[in-house]
């Protein structure tokens, strides 16, 4: 039987060493996975995501990992004062604009689990 919980811990994990980098911390990306196993994901608006990207033409490398993205995998998203952030899912929110979807499969990211995985 197939478990969400199962899928995110033991299957979609980023590279090891993998982070997310605000202006003042860093943060570990697969220790937020864990923290967010058991929040339920929930449909976000992309309208309230698209001022994170620019109209730099995007690169072949980035071009692939978009394509090859999947989009049943929540993009994890937290905020910072009044914008929201994208932690982990740039390529998803580029696949899901680029086929013109109205939401994303998203999952909260709290301020305190931000800070049990901000990196010393």
């Amino acid at each position: 039987m197939f478990s969400f919980r199962y899928f995110i811990i033991e299957v979609y994990q980023e590279e090891k060493g993998s982070t997310f980098s605000d202006e003042n911390n860093e943060y570990d990306i697969n220790k937020i996975f864990k923290l967010t196993e058991h929040i339920n994901p929930i449909e976000e608006n992309i309208k309230d995501l698209e001022w994170i990207l620019d109209d730099k033409p995007l690169s072949k490398e980035d071009q692939k990992r978009r394509d090859d993205s999947d989009l049943s995998i929540p993009i994890l998203i937290t905020m910072k004062g009044t914008k929201v952030l994208v932690v982990d899912g740039y390529h998803r929110l580029l696949k899901a604009i680029q086929e013109k979807h109205k939401t994303i499969l998203s999952k909260w990211v709290s301020k305190d689990i931000m800070q049990k995985a901000k990196i010393n």
